[in-house]
């Protein structure tokens, strides 16, 4: 009791901090993940997501009903979650009823992230991003040159690689206009053997909107129906030895145009450098999937629950979660559904990743080193 009475009087740090040290949860996750809609509508061609949505939905009829989504954010509000991220296998904003979720979660009082390939967001779009406050836009580029973003995105051609970079610059002209910062923006790439070459083209663009290039190497998904695809796709040990010598260069581009980039972050996971030991997803962050799927991670197939039969706090709280994070302090005790943690595909979740978010520093900090 003493320890629950400190954790609702203290700060985000101090109530993180005490969940991890006692391996049990005292309030919500800090950052929600919502798929809201399974499909997207650029056909990336290292995406077995796309491949499978090509053949039926993942997850029920692919859709979150909006009521569902109310009584979720409900639910996170009262359990003191923060940050509410628009992001998984779909692109949200195919969803009827996307800019009326987004409007609730303002309206609520949570912080908005949002995950998006770019192209269903024109003028007015951005012009509302601002007017509602969205403090982070993720935009999956994957390309710095049309050529490359035609060969990568299947659905899309080279009309709409210049149609996104016109609105990221009236996004960014936009908020210069309006003495406004947010939403703050970053560029993704995911890097393969075929975009590997453009890392500083990627660089260059990212610079246009002010955004951060943000960059990962090509991972394993845990759909082995498709992994045949990922050898055919895989950065070869040339293409790796050639970036990672290059890396300097690329940090030098960079420094020179006011950017903040994840490329130290990026040569380890190419160097394969990092090795999770420890997971703290039970405690800071949950993903929910379409159908009502409580998972973790964004990677584990492992619901522990499922919102068509109970509430996000019963499911927080249960025994399944209870277990997890018990054993979160070792990767080898976590049982995911039957992925190997030690290969994480979101590897950075074991520190780099939340080291961003606002509330992770200090002792917290230390903790994820």
């Amino acid at each position: 009791m003493f320890i629950q009475n400190f954790i609702t009087k203290s700060s985000l740090l101090t109530k993180y901090v005490a969940c991890i040290l006692a391996r049990k949860a005292f309030c919500g996750p800090y950052v929600a993940s919502l798929n809201t809609y399974d499909k997207c509508n650029t056909g990336c061609v290292f995406c077995p997501v796309y491949k499978h949505t090509k053949e039926a939905s993942i997850d029920n009829d692919g859709i979150m009903k909006f009521q569902t989504f109310k009584r979720i954010i409900h639910d996170l509000k009262e359990m003191g979650t923060n940050v509410v991220m628009f992001s998984g296998s779909g692109e949200p904003f195919l969803h009827p009823d996307a800019w009326r979720m987004i409007r609730h979660v303002q309206k609520e009082g949570l912080t908005c992230y949002i995950s998006t390939n770019g192209t269903l967001l024109g003028k007015a779009e951005m012009r509302m991003l601002v007017r509602l406050g969205v403090l982070h836009l993720s935009v999956s580029m994957h390309a710095g040159t049309e050529e490359t973003y035609v060969s990568v995105h299947k659905e899309r051609n080279k009309k709409m690689f210049r149609l996104v970079k016109r609105n990221l610059e009236f996004l960014e002209d936009y908020k210069t206009s309006k003495g406004i910062n947010t939403p703050e923006l970053s560029i993704l790439n995911v890097i393969y053997n075929k975009n590997c070459y453009e890392i500083p083209d990627m660089i260059r663009l990212a610079a246009r909107f002010n955004g951060h290039p943000l960059f990962k190497p090509l991972i394993r998904w845990n759909l082995p129906k498709y992994l045949p695809d990922f050898d055919r796709l895989e950065l070869s040990e040339t293409q790796k030895k050639r970036i990672i010598k290059e890396s300097g260069s690329y940090m030098v581009l960079a420094k020179e145009l006011g950017q903040t980039t994840n490329i130290p972050l990026f040569i380890k996971q190419i160097r394969g450098l990092i090795h999770p030991s420890r997971c703290y997803a039970g405690f800071l962050a949950t993903h929910i999937k379409t159908n009502g799927n409580v998972v973790p991670c964004w990677n584990s197939t492992m619901p522990f629950g499922n919102l068509q039969k109970q509430s996000f706090h019963e499911i927080w709280f249960s025994e399944s979660y209870k277990i997890f994070r018990k054993n979160s302090t070792s990767i080898d005790k976590i049982i995911r559904g039957g992925i190997d943690c030690k290969k994480c595909a979101f590897a950075v979740v074991d520190g780099s990743y939340y080291k961003k978010l606002p509330c992770i520093n200090g002792l917290l900090h230390h903790l994820l080193e």
